[in-house]
């Protein structure tokens, strides 16, 4: 009976301990199983996210985009920016050029009505032209009434470029749409990405022969039909700095009309950087955006901005002789 009663309790501790060992197994392979799962998910957003970017190849995307604004015809400094920017285009992928308005009103080459900031334009390569409120002022010397020749002036600003010339908020009274090949925004397709750019710009109290819609409104209003069409949207304002910071939506703003030099960028209350290089082509900005792609759309992640003085940059001699050109020219109605 002894024996008999030994040899159960040895079965019975037998039992046990396979029972246990059993159990242990699954509950470790089970834990394995968890791990993979989890390692799969991530896996398989990560796949999504790469195959939702097969369209915009990449899923990090940097640009530089260099601005002038506010020229006003002050052009002895723009064959230096033009080394700059071309040093840049050297260097990097993905570079814009924009100005955001007012290039040639008030300025010693005025009466030109634009001409020579156009060739100017032109040979550096600029990417898109913001219309400020002195591109609809004819300058006064100009015989006739002072606004008998603006649609003209519009006209053939946007004749001579060899890029899109923008305004989306400015119309005209009588057509109640822009001046005739003014473009509202563009679309730049650069390092396979699109890139949205919209113009938009203050009244100028003087012209009676357009309409005004506040720029920060104006923008929530074509901002959804861009974005259907670009990637990424930037806005060249040349407005108040505080009717800027409303913008909502975009991912920079290049800005004029106050002649406010940004050593770095100024924000939006949503965050977004605006740049401006100051007035009387004081300074050329830059701002290095980066933009990551973030459940189906690219989010700016970083910013930096700065500004380059012409001080000590050798001029590009192609640009300079453009200026030395018009020197030579007598300046027409004078």
């Amino acid at each position: 009976m002894i024996t008999i009663k030994i040899r159960l309790t040895t079965v019975l501790i037998i039992t046990a301990l396979l029972f246990t060992l059993i159990s242990c197994g699954p509950a470790a392979d089970n834990s394995g199983d968890l791990n993979s799962d989890l390692n799969s998910n991530v896996a398989t957003t990560r796949s999504s996210a790469v195959s939702t970017t097969e369209t915009s190849p990449i899923p990090n995307y940097s640009l530089t985009v260099f601005s002038t604004n506010d020229i006003h015809g002050n052009l002895d400094a723009l064959p230096k920016f033009s080394t700059i920017v071309n040093k840049a285009r050297a260097e990097k992928s993905n570079v814009l050029l924009v100005d955001a308005g007012d290039f040639f009103r008030k300025g010693p080459y005025e009466n030109f009505q634009g001409k020579i900031e156009i060739d100017i334009f032109n040979k550096m390569g600029y990417d898109a032209v913001a219309a400020g409120n002195n591109e609809y002022d004819v300058p006064p010397d100009i015989p006739g009434s002072y606004y008998t020749n603006s649609k003209n002036q519009i006209s053939n600003i946007i004749r001579w470029a060899n890029f899109p010339v923008l305004n989306s908020n400015i119309s005209l009274h009588e057509t109640n749409k822009p001046d005739e090949g003014l473009e509202p925004y563009t679309v730049k397709s650069i390092g396979g990405l699109k890139i949205g750019i919209i113009a938009l710009a203050c009244k100028d109290n003087s012209d009676d022969i357009r309409t005004y819609r506040s720029s920060d409104l104006a923008l929530a209003e074509i901002l959804p039909e861009v974005k259907k069409v670009s990637d990424i949207q930037i806005v060249l304002g040349h407005d108040n700095m505080s009717v800027l910071r409303n913008m909502k939506g975009i991912g920079a703003i290049l800005s004029g009309h106050e002649h406010t030099a940004t050593p770095y960028p100024f924000l939006t209350f949503e965050g977004r950087p605006i740049m401006q290089a100051g007035g009387e082509a004081q300074y050329l900005a830059q701002l290095d955006l980066e933009f990551e792609f973030l459940n189906g759309t690219w989010e700016l992640i970083r910013y930096s901005g700065k500004l380059h003085s012409a001080s000590n940059i050798e001029a590009d001699q192609s640009v300079r002789a453009i200026v030395e050109e018009y020197k030579k020219q007598p300046i027409p109605y004078k």
